[in-house]
This record gives C-alpha cells, sequence and structure tokens, in this order.
C-alpha cells in the first residue's frame, strides 16, 4: 500500500471507495482490513462526506447506510480519534461538548440499573430515567435547525446528516416505545433490556460520530461570525441537562432594503408578507407598549373584524365598558411581567374559540405590547390519537 499521507485527496478517497465496496463483500473481513490497516489509521473526518456510499447521488437508502456507518466509523476509529482539532473554536462548540458529556454521564447511570440483579426494583427510577431524557429534543433540534443547515452549504454531500436525522427520530420513538413498555401491565422485563440496551447503544454512538465527525468539520467549516449567530439560535433552544443563563443577543437588526423585508429569521417581499399573514389559520392583533392598536392580519379565518380605522386607536376604545377593566388588567400584568399569558376560550357561533394574549418584549425583556391570538378550535378538540400517514385519494 502506498504512503497514504503521501496520496492527494482524490486518491485518498478512491482508495477509501475501493476499501468500503470490497469490505461489505468479502468473507475475509479481517485479511481485507490488516491489508488496508494503514489507510484507515489515516482516515480524516472530511473523507466521510467524500466517499462514494455518502454521496448526494448514492443509490443507498438512509437505512441502508445505517445499517453500515456504526461498523465503517469503528473500522476508522483510529484514525478519527487521532485526528486534532480545535475543540474551543467557540462557545458554542464548548456547550455541545459538555451536553454530550452529561448525556454520556445520565446514561452510565442507566448502565449500572440495567444489572440483572436489580433491574426488577428500578422500575420507578427508570420510569423517571427516560421520562426525562424528552431533554435530547433539544439537543436534536440544535442539530437539525442550526448545526446541520449551516454545514450542509460547506461540505460535498448531505446524505450524513439524514443519517443523523433518522437517529434522532430512532431515539425518540425508542424512548416513547420503552416508557410504553414499562407502563404496560404486561411487562417482560428481558425485552425491556434488549429495547433499553439498544437505547444506550444508538444514543452512545450518535454521540460518537458527532465528536469523531461532525464537530471536527465544523470546527475548521464555519466561520466565526456563523458561530456567533448560531449560539444565538442555540441560545433560545437550549441544552438537554444543562442550565445555561440566557445572555442579551446583539444580532443583526431587521431591515428593509429595495421592497424587501430583511430580518435574522429570512427575507420576504411585502407581497409574501401579506399572503402570508392571510393565509395564517389564526387571526392575529398587535398592541404597542402605548397601548394603541397597531397591526391586524385580514384573514378569512377571523371571527372578530377589524377594520382601518381602529389602527391608532387606543386599545380600551376598542372594547365595551364593561369589559375594558379585564383588558387593562392583562395589560397591567404584562407590564410588570407579573403574566406571561392570558387564556380564554368561548362559543361563538357554532365554533369553539381559543383566545390567547401573549407579552411582546425585546431581546433585553423591554415590554413592547401585546399580541392577540384568535384560533378556531372546533374541528382540533376532535381529534384522537395519531395521523402520520398522507391519506389523499
Amino acid at each position: 500500500m502506498s504512503n497514504y499521507s503521501q496520496l492527494e485527496d482524490s486518491k485518498r478517497w478512491s482508495l477509501l471507495d475501493q476499501f468500503m465496496e470490497q469490505y461489505l463483500k468479502t468473507d475475509d473481513r479481517v485479511s481485507m482490513y490488516r491489508s488496508y490497516e494503514y489507510l484507515l489509521k489515516q482516515v480524516q473526518p472530511i473523507d466521510l462526506f467524500h466517499v462514494s456510499m455518502y454521496h448526494n447521488d448514492t443509490n443507498l437508502s438512509v437505512d441502508d447506510i445505517r445499517e453500515n456507518a456504526g461498523r465503517f466509523v469503528n473500522l476508522f476509529y483510529h484514525g478519527l480519534t487521532a485526528y486534532q482539532w480545535n475543540r474551543e473554536i467557540s462557545s458554542l462548540m464548548i456547550l455541545l461538548l459538555e451536553e454530550n458529556q452529561k448525556i454520556k454521564d445520565r446514561l452510565e447511570l442507566l448502565k449500572k440499573a440495567l444489572d440483572p440483579r436489580l433491574i426488577a426494583s428500578k422500575y420507578e427510577a427508570l420510569i423517571a430515567f427516560f421520562e426525562s431524557m424528552v431533554e435530547l429534543e433539544k439537543k436534536f433540534i440544535k442539530m437539525q435547525n442550526i448545526l446541520f443547515p449551516v454545514l450542509e452549504v460547506l461540505v460535498p454531500s448531505k446524505t450524513p446528516f439524514k443519517v443523523l436525522w433518522s437517529i434522532h427520530d430512532d431515539l425518540n420513538h425508542m424512548r416513547q416505545n420503552i416508557l410504553k413498555h414499562l407502563q404496560s401491565a404486561s411487562l417482560n422485563w428481558d425485552v425491556l433490556k434488549v429495547e433499553i440496551g439498544e437505547y444506550y447503544y444508538q444514543l452512545y454512538a450518535l454521540m460518537q460520530k458527532e465528536e469523531l465527525i461532525i464537530f471536527p468539520i465544523a470546527s475548521e467549516k464555519i466561520s466565526i461570525k456563523q458561530w456567533s449567530e448560531m449560539e444565538v439560535s442555540a441560545q433560545s433552544i437550549g441544552y438537554a441537562f444543562l442550565n445555561i443563563n440566557k445572555q442579551h443577543s446583539f444580532v443583526e437588526q431587521s431591515f428593509i432594503k429595495e421592497g424587501i423585508i430583511h430580518t435574522t429569521s429570512g427575507d420576504l417581499t411585502f407581497e409574501q408578507f401579506e399572503l402570508i399573514m392571510g393565509h395564517l389559520p389564526i387571526s392575529l392583533t398587535y398592541v404597542d407598549e402605548f397601548d394603541q392598536v397597531r397591526y391586524f392580519n385580514q384573514t378569512k379565518h377571523r371571527h372578530f373584524p377589524r377594520t382601518p380605522q381602529v389602527i391608532g386607536r387606543l386599545v380600551k376604545d376598542c372594547h365595551p365598558e364593561k369589559s375594558v377593566h379585564i383588558v387593562e388588567k392583562i395589560i397591567r400584568e404584562f407590564k410588570s411581567g407579573n403574566r406571561q399569558e392570558a387564556v380564554f376560550w368561548i362559543n361563538f357561533k357554532n365554533a369553539i374559540l381559543l383566545i390567547t394574549y401573549y407579552p411582546i418584549k425585546d431581546s433585553f425583556g423591554h415590554y413592547k405590547g401585546v399580541l392577540e391570538v384568535t384560533q378556531d378550535i372546533t374541528s382540533i378538540k376532535k381529534i384522537q390519537g395519531e395521523k402520520r400517514l398522507l391519506d389523499w385519494e
């Protein structure tokens, strides 16, 4: 085998393609590994985004790739662990690693509970453990909505991210199934141990893939400005099993230029903004910090009419005298910070309406008004069970 460290990238990826294809076909995998051992010990994280198996146009399904992904990560383990990268590239990276460590610590507690001599006596503790693991949603959301979207445009393939996302989904389903099993009258400890063991393995392996592949690549590809923006977004989501004091976020302010509304969460034309507001299945009314009506969306779902003539009017003048004191109390409590919502539901013309008021605050916590949200929940109240499949004819 040629000296791997002297190979150009394209040649290195070609050899890895060759190895991965042959490895899955051979009956003598030990010999195959030994013949490529020097190469495998030099694998770098970015290589996993260049090999054919993980290309965007791969013929393999996500499930097919997942079936062998763990095996290849183990085969590349020595090279990946030897790779040097900056674990302190940003405070967000430090927090992501701390979050993973907290999860690993909890998994170690779970492993102790799986002692065959103790598991039957750990029933309540296991329920509490798996109920608490809903915290993982914070981790998954940050990966899916912050880190993955940024990295997708910086690396040659999106396929590895699809694989990781599918693992997130499976872990959520596994947790729910384990809880159902724990709460079942026909509890089978032998089956349960297998389910819990699989959950442990999948979650630990997920974090291993992050720390051996995803995080090292992120440390090299993502700019300092992007790290700062990502950290602001992460603050709004939070971290699993980490209590982080939220700091004021100094993000780029929204602005309007050449007819485009530019915001930190996307850009819209005025037409697009009006179309979105008009098609929402809820009606909105915004009252500013001076108690004046400033905006309402004109949607077909609106039950209480609004006209342009109310804009600029004091909100107390928009209600009958008998209910003004309620409006004023809500606003007073919102301004003081004592309350974060006011909720009502009423029967109105054969519909059940949910009416909720929310205080609007800026990033410093300063009161900027109140938002009224009205929604017809008649059909929502009839929903039972789940619907996961499209039933269009």
